[in-house]
């Protein structure tokens, strides 16, 4: 019986072949970002990108892994998994019109709801990398924060 619950953990995973000490690895590397006070009736989805620089920070196309979830009640997990140490930063976009973008306001404050590791938040600007930065040492960790509107 724990033998098919591992197949099934693994086939989720989607691993490209099987290999007992890759998914060892990566169920010991997960990281999770909970994102609390999502205001779920707003409909739409969560989009999160872990970033490893400031080079790709707040770049969709340069996340070093980009997760969707559903938004539910409210609360929202996004997962990342086989995360290697090292210091990263987290932002979360509720994009309640499903178009991918932030929508901002003719002077550029944010429409949507949105969250970045460390509680970073400026209503006039894009926090900085380094603001949102935070180390991961690998296991399991669980960040957590509150979503801004």
């Amino acid at each position: 019986m724990k033998s098919a619950a591992l197949l099934l953990t693994v086939s989720l995973f989607t691993l490209p072949t099987w290999a007992p000490e890759a998914v060892q690895a990566q169920e010991e590397n997960v990281l999770r970002f909970r994102i609390t006070g999502v205001e779920a009736d707003r409909g739409g989805v969560m989009f999160c990108g872990l970033y490893a620089n400031d080079g790709a920070w707040l770049d969709r196309s340069q996340a070093l892994q980009g997760v969707r979830v559903t938004v539910r009640r409210n609360v929202a997990v996004c997962v990342f998994h086989d995360v290697p140490p090292g210091q990263y930063a987290i932002a979360a976009l509720h994009d309640e019109d499903r178009d991918r973008e932030m929508d901002t306001s003719v002077i550029g404050t944010p429409q949507e709801g949105y969250a970045v590791s460390r509680n970073e938040y400026d209503r006039m600007s894009a926090p900085d990398f380094d603001e949102a930065a935070f180390q991961f040492g690998g296991g399991r960790e669980t960040f957590s924060c509150r979503i801004n509107y």
